[in-house]
């Protein structure tokens, strides 16, 4: 993911990112295991993002774990993003 992330950092055209954090971070073994995101791991991913000025678009969250998701990606400081919600629709 290193390449993908050095070649969004050289784009100066980004409206936004879509991405996914599915397990919460006391599941990073099955994150890890099925290559998936907790908010932590999400974390050091947007860290890679240099000067970011466009809004991420969170996907794929486990109904049960939707609640603490929330959380969590917020705990973890990351600012500018929006949840996405099943069905929604994006004009970008």
């Amino acid at each position: 993911t290193e390449k993908l992330w050095a070649a969004i950092n050289e784009r100066k055209d980004m409206i936004g990112l879509i991405t996914e954090v599915s397990f919460p971070n006391n599941m990073d073994w099955l994150a890890e295991v099925s290559g998936h995101l907790t908010p932590k791991r999400l974390k050091t991913q947007v860290d890679q993002l240099k000067g970011r000025k466009y809004p991420l678009f969170l996907s794929h969250m486990k109904p049960n774990f939707v609640d603490v998701l929330q959380k969590e990606v917020a705990a973890e400081g990351i600012k500018d993003y929006r949840i996405l919600k099943v069905g929604e629709v994006l004009e970008l």
